[in-house]
This record gives structure tokens, sequence and C-alpha cells, in this order.
């Protein structure tokens, strides 16, 4: 995102540009999530987390002058939606099979996440879980 002039200590009046080619949201959507961190809710904050890393993922798809920084915060982000889900593990002792479900869909849409050519992952992820979903709610 860049730094702001209002730095401390060695950081007084380092300025480092914003990254270039972000959706004019992220700001926003980082912000969502780091006032969301400690909700016991963990699903809206996992929700952002992933809509974070699809919206950074064309950019890690190409070449980009600040790889490495769009690089450790994907991976920051990966390692937060992990801590979420961990954390709401306890949500689901009592839960329907839907949430249940829910959980699994948001796991394994952050698997596909950190693969390559996930396209064919995601479709076959999706058409799975609706097939899961409708079979449970004719039960």
């Amino acid at each position: 995102m860049g730094y702001k002039a209002e730095g401390e200590g060695f950081m007084v009046g380092v300025q480092i540009n914003p990254i270039r080619g972000l959706p004019s949201g992220f700001p926003d959507l980082l912000r969502f999530i780091l006032e969301h961190i400690e909700d016991k809710m963990v699903e809206p904050l996992l929700e952002g987390l992933l809509e974070a890393r699809v919206e950074l993922r064309p950019l890690l798809l190409n070449s980009h002058e600040r790889l490495k920084d769009l690089i450790f915060l994907d991976i920051a982000l990966d390692s937060t939606v992990r801590t979420a889900i961990e954390r709401g593990y306890e949500e689901l002792n009592n839960a329907k099979p839907e949430k249940i479900i829910y959980f699994i869909s948001l796991s394994l849409e952050n698997l596909a996440l950190s693969t390559d050519d996930n396209e064919d992952l995601l479709y076959c992820i999706k058409v799975c879980l609706c097939k899961l979903l409708v079979s449970f709610s004719s039960q």
C-alpha cells in the first residue's frame, strides 16, 4: 500500500510508493480484515481474506516490479485463512451439514488459490459442493 509519512524512528521520511495495479477497493478490504481479525464468527473474515487473495492473484501471475511484496502479502493472507479456519473449528461441533460444507468450501478455495492453474480445480470444487448442498437440502 505504501508507507505513510508519519513514520516513527528510522522510518521517518522513508517513502515507498504503493504497488501499482491493485484494485481500488483493496485498501478497504485489508482494513476490513484488520478490523475483524479477532472476531469470534470467522465466516465474514474468511470471505474477506479469500476475496483479497482472489484480487491479488492476477498481479501474482504476471511479472511485476514488486512481486516479492505481493508474494509475502499473499503468504500472510493464506496463513491468516488457516488460522481463522482453525479458530472456527469449535463452531462446527454442533453445526448443520451446510455450515460444515461451507467451511470445507472455504478451505478448498484457499487451497485452489495456492495452485498455479486453478480454474479447473475451482470449477470442480464448486460443482461438487453444489451437488452436496442440493442433496442435503432434499433430505
